[in-house]
């Protein structure tokens, strides 16, 4: 609500504003993951998305926003299925533009090779893999077992990479199809996503400029974790085992 409300008085040359509703501004904060329908506007063309961070309602009118500290990360992109004995990547959702997703798949190839045969020398010394058996991203793993791949130079952390840089153009494919057109970085500013549009024109009014600059791609493991079931009423017990399917992140906070 800061964001916005600091926007729009730096608008005004005269008077003071004490109240955002009686301009005909209404603020929404989004929490949590669960998907609400934005309707047509502007160059967004409607459609069920996950919530968005907040949503100022300025004179009939959505500008829809993605909010971050200094050190969030963005959107995670999986991988798809992933099989690190062979170095195969099987991917199920590609970037729509080409060159977008030869650099996620350059990411990719690069971490497993970074990293997959110290993980997978650990999976078998463990005896989770049996004699013949690929490493890929279905592998249960037990905790126990995931407990000694983590930590500050572990195998796990062994298989990853950050040396892939991408632009702001990476960043609004990301964002632009949950509606998203306005961004705010805590720490660096506020900024627009894709073209100049209804959907971000309050914040250019106020001078916001097009989110540019170089990103890095971070690839690495990311746990998910299970939980088992057993007896006649399928009572939920504690989390027995994980998998470890491989994504990319992006870093607003390391930008070169």
């Amino acid at each position: 609500m800061v964001i916005i409300t600091n926007l729009f008085l730096q608008k005004q040359s005269k008077g003071k504003i004490n109240r955002l509703a009686e301009e005909g501004i209404k603020i929404e904060g989004g929490v949590g993951e669960k998907n609400v329908y934005y309707p047509p506007e502007g160059n967004w063309k409607g459609g069920t998305v996950q919530q968005a961070d907040m949503v100022a309602n300025w004179w009939n009118n959505n500008q829809i926003w993605e909010l971050k500290l200094g050190k969030a990360q963005g959107s995670r992109n999986p991988a798809g299925f992933v099989n690190y004995t062979k170095g195969i990547i099987t991917r199920d959702k590609k970037r729509l533009d080409p060159k977008e997703e030869a650099l996620v798949m350059e990411a990719f190839e690069k971490a497993i090779g970074n990293g997959a045969k110290q993980v997978e020398a650990v999976l078998r010394k463990e005896g989770v893999l049996k004699p013949g058996e690929d490493f890929t991203t279905q592998t249960k793993i037990p905790l126990e077992v995931h407990d000694i791949l983590s930590g500050r130079g572990s195998a796990k952390a062994k298989l990853s990479d950050n040396s892939v840089i991408v632009n702001g153009k990476f960043i609004e494919g990301d964002y632009l199809k949950k509606a998203v057109a306005n961004f705010h970085i805590g720490g660096t500013g506020s900024f627009v996503l894709g073209k100049p549009s209804i959907n971000n024109r309050i914040a250019m009014e106020a001078g916001a400029t097009r989110l540019e600059g170089n990103f890095e791609l971070k690839a690495r493991l990311y746990a998910n974790s299970y939980k088992a079931t057993s007896g006649p009423k399928v009572k939920i017990q504690k989390v027995k085992w994980c998998i470890l399917p491989l994504v990319i992140l992006i870093s607003f906070l390391q930008q070169r």
